[in-house]
C-alpha cells in the first residue's frame, strides 16, 4: 500500500507523525492534506 492509499484510508503512519512534528501541526492535518493532494512528504 502506498502512502497516498494509507492517507486516504485514514491511516496515520510514522512518516506522517514525523512530518507533523517537524512542521508543528497535528498528524491528522498532514494525513488529510495528503489524501486531498495538497501535502507531499518527500524522502530525504
Amino acid at each position: 500500500m502506498t502512502r497516498l492509499e494509507e492517507a486516504r484510508r485514514g491511516v496515520i503512519t510514522e512518516e506522517v507523525k514525523e512530518a507533523a512534528m517537524s512542521e508543528g501541526v497535528r498528524p491528522s492535518c498532514i494525513r488529510s492534506g495528503m489524501a486531498e493532494g495538497t501535502v507531499v512528504i518527500t524522502v530525504t
